[in-house]
């Protein structure tokens, strides 16, 4: 990151946060020659009055990211040039190696409930102006106008990624919605992966799919753009795993433990139509009813459904951070053939090093729903006892080490004092 100059409307000079970007891999970025590169500079500023013109009174907006949107997907994306506005709502994009007509943004997430006034090519085309410039070219005032907005606030919200984890090449469904205080939000909600996946729907929809095109663990976010009447709103992040690799890719799911134990792998080894259709892991607390009494879970649970089973069992395999106890066993929480209330069991597995190995039968033991619909749903996990691992003796604290000790001093002092001798009386 570089410091660089933005400049205002009076054309006076102003320091503003640069980030270098479209620079040859090969280039130093930090010396890089300014006679061949290009910039886009401007001023996103607070119109309180809301008439589109800059006032001196008018205070920059501080913390606003404006980008060049290079595949015109409306999000920044990984690899796109980019830049945040100082505490006076200057930015500088900065060391662009290329020339030609660009698509300057701003990034509606990072804005304040507010109403465009003003951007440079007219606010029919709101957040966003075309820029062309040439190698070498510095291209100033690329201002921004927004009056901060009276509208309803919204929350925005991922309520499910389904399937989760899925497969490259496979549709993704994403819903979502857009509550407010009071009111019904209208307009559209864009989601994306940030790395230039994304999907649009209107509010009434609810919904959008989705299609990942390369394997990883995948961060959502769902932004409501707004409209007359209620503010934008940006939802919390959500993890979505797309899987690939081998025939069927869903038969193995990896992720971080619910106790932070570290990596933990799950992988069905024995029917070869199974694949995880929902899979995480998560703690025991989670379960409504707590686990047998003196029983702890130190890597917490594996939930899952897998689909698609045809032989009507299946074999799992899961492999765990630490080596697990001598005496573990895999307990499920779920029903069973002879009792259907959801309880605690224990599941026969084999336990050796850190994996444990168990079969699941569809309908059977180990299925929760004891239903033969080609479906097995469980929740389980390795349990120990917590004397075995270690029950650690109570001690004192240092303060009533303190206390303990002065009794002792008191009792010693209160004890010699009943055994003074007074010297003899002496007659006169």
């Amino acid at each position: 990151m570089l410091q660089a100059g933005g400049f205002g409307a009076d054309g006076s000079a102003h320091p503003a946060y640069t980030i270098i970007a479209l620079v040859p891999s090969s280039t130093d970025a930090c010396n890089y020659d300014s006679e061949n590169t290009a910039s886009i500079a401007g001023r996103i500023w607070s119109d309180s009055n809301g008439d589109g013109v800059q006032s001196p009174d008018e205070a920059g907006l501080e913390g606003i990211t404006a980008f060049l949107d290079l595949d015109g997907n409306g999000t920044l994306d990984k690899g796109e040039p980019f830049a945040t506005t100082n505490t006076d709502g200057y930015y500088t994009i900065a060391g662009l190696t290329q020339g030609g007509t660009f698509k300057l943004s701003v990034n509606i997430s990072t804005l304040p409930a507010a109403k465009l006034t003003f951007d440079p090519d007219g606010v029919t085309s709101p957040n966003t102006a075309q820029v062309t410039l040439s190698l070498g070219q510095a291209i100033n005032g690329n201002d921004f106008g927004y009056q901060k907005s009276t509208s309803t606030q919204t929350t925005t919200t991922i309520t499910a990624d389904t399937p989760d984890p899925s497969t490259v090449g496979q549709v993704v469904t994403i819903n979502y919605s857009v509550t407010a205080t009071s009111g019904t939000p209208t307009g559209n909600v864009t989601v994306s992966d940030g790395a230039g996946t994304t999907c649009v729907g209107t509010v009434a929809a609810g919904g959008c799919s989705l299609t990942f095109t390369s394997v990883g663990t995948k961060t959502l976010t769902a932004t409501y753009a707004g409209d007359a009447n209620f503010a934008h709103s940006t939802s919390v992040p959500v993890t979505h795993t797309v899987m690939g690799g081998g025939d069927n890719p869903n038969t193995t799911f990896t992720g971080p433990s619910a106790t932070g134990s570290g990596q933990v792998t799950a992988r069905i080894t024995g029917e070869a139509g199974c694949s995880f259709n929902q899979a995480q892991f998560t703690s025991a607390s989670s379960i409504p009813v707590p686990p047998p009494s003196g029983y702890i879970f130190p890597h917490g649970l594996f939930s899952f459904t897998v689909t698609g089973c045809s032989s009507g069992a299946l074999t799992l395999q899961i492999t765990y951070p630490q080596t697990l106890a001598a005496d573990a066993q895999y307990w499920k929480y779920g029903k069973t053939p002879d009792n259907h209330t959801r309880h605690w069991y224990e599941l026969p597995a084999t336990i050796s090093g850190n994996q444990a190995t168990f079969t699941l039968t569809d309908g059977g033991l180990g299925d929760d729903d004891l239903t033969a619909n080609g479906a097995i749903v469980d929740d389980g996990g390795p349990s120990v006892l917590a004397t075995a691992v270690g029950t650690p003796i109570p001690t004192l604290s240092e303060w009533a080490l303190l206390l303990l000790g002065l009794s002792l001093m008191a009792m010693v002092w209160q004890t010699s004092k009943g055994r003074t001798r007074l010297p003899p009386r002496t007659s006169f």
